[in-house]
């Protein structure tokens, strides 16, 4: 993992990257962590988390979530198809304190119900991971990850 300071006091991205990991576990599997620094975001900052993803297989269930602290703030479910891609952001902000989060989603799929759109109590003063995981129905499909990237933007200074 690296870190890219952007901007002086307000932009950072945590980028892994990372050789393409799979899973063919039909329990919930961490493939990548990404930890960001307490303090990153303030009391107004905001994560982007995106990643890409392959699923190859027959029609089982693959899914792939993001996870705020350990919170599934973005989900996505591929039910059919072979090596199908999906690129799967979520999105985290502040809302005037540093332990008050609502997450959201960017994109088309705003409103897809396999998404988690929901409020949160973490303290972001305090280090905390931002989570990506998989797993798939059968063990006879995979489900990879190719790339993931965290954000953090802070506007209170």
């Amino acid at each position: 993992m690296s870190v890219v300071k952007a901007c002086e006091k307000y932009n950072y991205l945590f980028r892994a990257e990372t050789q393409e990991i799979s899973t063919v576990s039909t329990s919930e599997v961490t493939l990548r962590t990404i930890t960001v620094p307490g303090d990153s975001m303030g009391i107004n900052g905001y994560i982007r988390a995106v990643a890409l993803w392959r699923s190859a297989g027959g029609n089982f269930s693959k899914t792939m979530r993001v996870k705020f602290a350990g919170n599934t703030v973005k989900q996505q479910i591929h039910t059919s198809g072979n090596q199908q891609y999906d690129n799967v952001p979520a999105f985290i902000w502040n809302q005037g304190a540093t332990n008050a989060q609502d997450s959201s989603l960017l994109g088309a799929q705003l409103h897809n119900t396999n998404n988690v759109v929901g409020s949160w109590a973490v303290d972001t003063t305090l280090d905390f991971d931002i989570t990506f995981t998989g797993l798939v129905a059968n063990a006879g499909n995979t489900l990879y990850l190719r790339f993931a990237s965290v954000e953090v933007w802070r506007f209170d200074d």
